[in-house]
């Protein structure tokens, strides 16, 4: 007897230039999946896209794969329909197989020649039968002046690289004085290995030792002035201590560097610039930041952008970026007085309503 198919998943979106515009024609959609790479659709004149996941029949904006790529379908078509909960109306709900694992496991990005595009990541929580997913945006290949791995790390010694992967693996299992020695000895094996003193920046970080992470990440940057990390992460010192000036220049070199992988480098400069009254800009970065976090990773910038629609006494955009906070983080520490906050905004903007009606 043959085993029904997975249900259609639809992943419908759009490709954007840095300026908004629709990208060239001849820009394509491509999924990876754990380095597995498929061409999924092409991009539409208006920079629209769609297409099915699952099924191999009347793909939506389908293209026909090189003969060395896989299609999305040859990746997933072990996923049945028994895998799932067929009474629930979101994926969510269903057990997570490895199958739908592997699926959670993809991500989008767009392909054209002379571009560098930004990344999607399917969440796997969230899908359902239709799926809004991007923007995603096309940047041209000589904005990323950056790396986000040190050119020094290629010239490092195996014995230098070791000890690094050793303290990496530490601080992930929460041995930092180990994995302080291990970044000690790396660099001492090789001082100009610029991702050693990142590591070591993070390590203070974490054991709030602000000074001495300021020192070992400017070390960083001196020795490679394109290793973009260390520069995001001296933007986060200097927000935790209130420093604006200094993490609205520092995040500011970061995105000239690369404005496309290092999200948190918006969010930083948005919430620095909001602090600065430099609100304009604010609004831009965070309005940059919301088209990359796909994962919503930093909720807090719909509070910067409702304070900012606040100021202009836009109290109706003003509640929408509240309730967008709440939606992405209901459990906050700060979302009960967040939901006050929103609920007496409504009121009153609902009793100013009303008495305007009265004296007309």
């Amino acid at each position: 007897m043959e085993v029904e198919r997975l249900r259609r998943i639809i992943l419908t979106g759009s490709v954007m230039l840095e300026d908004g515009s629709p990208p060239p024609t001849g820009a394509a959609i491509e999924m990876d999946c754990g380095g597995r790479v498929t061409r999924a659709a092409m991009v539409s004149l208006n920079g629209s896209f769609s297409f099915e996941v699952g099924e191999n029949r009347d793909r939506i904006g389908g293209v026909l794969p090189d003969a060395s790529m896989r299609t999305p379908d040859d990746i997933y078509d072990d996923v049945r329909m028994g895998d799932i909960d067929q009474s629930a109306t979101n994926y969510n709900t269903r057990q997570m197989t490895p199958a739908y694992q592997r699926l959670g496991a993809c991500d989008l990005r767009a392909q054209y020649s002379g571009y560098q595009s930004t990344v999607v990541k399917l969440q796997m929580n969230t899908l359902n039968m239709v799926n809004q997913v991007g923007p995603i945006i096309l940047y041209p290949q000589g904005s990323v002046r950056g790396t986000t791995l040190s050119a020094t790390t290629l010239l490092a010694p195996k014995k230098a690289k070791k000890s690094l992967e050793k303290a990496v693996k530490a601080f992930t299992d929460e041995k930092l004085a180990e994995s302080e020695a291990l970044t000690r000895s790396a660099i001492q094996q090789y001082p100009e290995y610029a991702e050693a003193w990142a590591h070591l920046g993070l390590l203070f970080r974490k054991m709030e030792r602000n000074g001495e992470a300021r020192e070992a990440l400017k070390r960083a940057i001196a020795i490679d002035e394109k290793y973009v990390n260390p520069y995001v992460q001296l933007g986060w010192i200097e927000s935790k201590e209130q420093k604006w000036k200094e993490s609205a220049d520092i995040t500011e070199k970061a995105l000239a560097l690369d404005p496309i992988h290092f999200v948190d480098a918006y969010f930083l400069n948005s919430m620095a610039n909001h602090n600065l009254r430099n609100l304009e800009l604010a609004e831009k970065r965070a309005k940059q930041e919301l088209r990359l976090d796909t994962a919503h990773r930093f909720p807090r910038i719909h509070l910067i952008l409702a304070s900012i629609a606040a100021s202009r006494d836009d109290h109706d955009g003003s509640s929408v970026e509240m309730r967008n906070y709440l939606k992405y983080a209901p459990n906050a520490p700060d979302a009960h007085s967040i939901r006050e906050r929103l609920e007496e905004q409504e009121r009153l903007a609902k009793s100013g309503t009303m008495n305007k009606r009265q004296l007309e």
